[in-house]
């Protein structure tokens, strides 16, 4: 049996996983009709498709604001599918985590770095 952190990790590693199959940016975990314009996502591309360079150099700040909420969501709905949503200073919190992450390896999807972000984070980032 897989101590509770590893099996955590794996089913974070799998959310984000399945998020990225999805034909575009994950869906929110909330419905549509509930969520604020700020967290709109206007970039289309899959976000395992989209790498670090990306993340840098052709997302805007709005977009990678947008696309670390919804990864952070999506991760923390593994282990709390009620969890209350993440506040704009967590998101901004994991999406610098996620600048730091990328920035060594821009050929890294952003899926991947969320998820090393998430799974390192000692609970930081957990509901």
């Amino acid at each position: 049996m897989l101590p509770p952190r590893s099996v955590t990790a794996a089913a974070v590693t799998a959310t984000l996983l399945l998020a990225a199959a999805c034909e575009g940016p994950p869906a929110p975990m909330t419905a549509p009709a509930q969520r604020p314009e700020k967290f709109r996502q206007t970039w289309t591309t899959n976000y395992g498709k989209t790498t670090c360079r990306q993340w840098f150099s052709v997302m805007t700040g709005h977009e990678t604001f947008v696309a670390a909420a919804d990864m952070l969501v999506n991760a923390r709905a593994t282990s709390n599918k009620n969890a209350a949503p993440p506040s704009d200073d967590l998101i901004n919190s994991f999406k610098a985590e996620i600048d730091q992450a990328c920035h060594p390896v821009e050929n890294m999807t952003i899926i991947d770095a969320a998820a090393g972000v998430y799974m390192g984070s000692d609970g930081r980032y957990a509901p």
